[in-house]
């Protein structure tokens, strides 16, 4: 226990050390959270995937990450919806997530298009996306070690430490492909790629939260065991060009109705972080719910107490209007 107790409290610390390090230099920097559901979450993701399969589709996914540690905890609800329009053969997205880390918060609001190409048996989406991001810094949540706060009162003794909520918007640009082949899907997407940057004053000191570029690539690919029974391997991969992770994922499930899945996070002993536990049913036709939990792995593992995820995904398929045409005899063939 007290060992336990020690590795929560250093991981609190650390995560204020590196907040006031970055508050003092009048910079911070963000990157996108992971997924462990990222198999069924590309629309979430890719622009490109809209409209791909002729149906609309809707996702709501939630992550909470280290619940053991009290005022650090990292969450990510987020939702998205996709639309076919079958007669220029594009589609409509919208991606809503909101990231609560700690003493932050950003609300990602995104705008996407995709045009869809049939090429022999291979469908390929081409998407771009754009929109805004809103970073606000609770300065009330944030304890400094020289602060006073007794009775209620908010004294961080610090000129570089908000008091209280301080706010600033920054552009997102996106583009990515994707492609797809009876159970072969493959995918790449790139995120802020303008590495747009919020300003935040704080005490007449301009604060920079900067969200850096990331690149997003998926590979996955279905096969039948029999009639009953699938198989799908995926792996995903992450990097801001900077920091690099992989996570691979093995799905199995029944009829498509019901699903079990595992898989690893990390691909060396800088990146190794969790072993990933899934499962799935769809309850009702085109309507799946999933659920996963993240193992955490390493020196951490007892304090973060690992992380959960739940989503749900809805489809409903599009169909092209069918023309009834008068038929006219000609009584010549009569």
């Amino acid at each position: 226990m007290a060992y336990r107790k020690h590795l929560h409290l250093c991981m609190r610390k650390l995560l204020a050390i590196l907040s006031f390090s970055l508050l003092g230099y009048g910079l911070m920097s963000q990157v996108y959270g992971v997924q462990t559901h990222a198999p069924f979450l590309q629309l979430m993701n890719n622009p490109a995937c809209a409209g791909m399969n002729q149906e609309m589709e809707v996702l709501a996914w939630y992550r909470n990450q280290w619940t053991n540690l009290s005022g650090a905890t990292i969450s990510h609800p987020a939702f998205a919806i996709g639309v076919p329009i079958l007669k220029i053969r594009s589609g409509l997205s919208f991606q809503f997530h909101y990231d609560m880390i700690g003493a932050a918060r950003n609300a990602h609001v995104n705008l996407g298009y995709a045009y869809q190409i049939q090429f022999r048996k291979w469908q390929i989406g081409l998407g771009v996306s754009g929109g805004i991001v809103q970073a606000s810094i609770l300065g009330a949540l944030l304890r400094a070690p020289e602060g006073d706060y007794a009775g209620g009162v908010i004294n961080h003794n610090d000129p570089l430490i908000p008091v209280s909520t301080e706010n600033g918007i920054a552009p997102l640009l996106g583009a990515g492909f994707f492609i797809k082949r009876q159970g072969f899907r493959l995918g790449c997407n790139g995120l802020s790629l303008l590495s747009g940057k919020a300003s935040a004053n704080v005490d007449n000191t301009i604060k920079n939260i900067i969200f850096r570029r990331q690149i997003q690539a998926f590979a996955a690919y279905e096969f039948a065991i029999g009639k009953k029974y699938f198989l799908e391997p995926a792996v995903q991969y992450r990097t801001d060009l900077v920091q690099h992770q992989m996570e691979f994922l093995l799905n199995w499930s029944y009829k498509r109705r019901i699903r079990l899945g595992a898989g690893y996070r990390g691909y060396n002993n800088l990146s190794n972080s969790g072993v990933l536990l899934q499962i799935g049913s769809q309850i009702v036709d085109r309507l799946e719910i999933g659920y996963s939990y993240d193992i955490s792995i390493g020196g951490l593992r007892g304090a973060n107490g690992g992380s959960h995820e739940v989503m749900i995904r809805w489809t409903r398929p599009f169909k092209k209007k069918e023309v009834n045409l008068k038929t006219i005899y000609n009584p010549r063939f009569l």
